[in-house]
């Protein structure tokens, strides 16, 4: 019966540390296309800052 408990709880703990490393993969997904969305951003205010040095050249 003991083992049997045993079992349980190690089927309990990977199914924990599973959750928590999903969770951890989907956050850090979001952070990616944040950061993704981030760089666009900068990419296009680059872009339209070297347009305007060059049109006062």
């Amino acid at each position: 019966m003991a083992m049997v408990q045993q079992d349980s709880l190690e089927d309990d703990t990977k199914q924990d540390e599973q959750k928590t490393i999903q969770l951890d993969i989907t956050n850090i997904f979001q952070e990616l296309n944040f950061l993704k969305k981030k760089v666009l951003k900068l990419e296009r205010q680059l872009t339209e800052t070297r347009d305007l040095c060059k049109e006062n050249q």
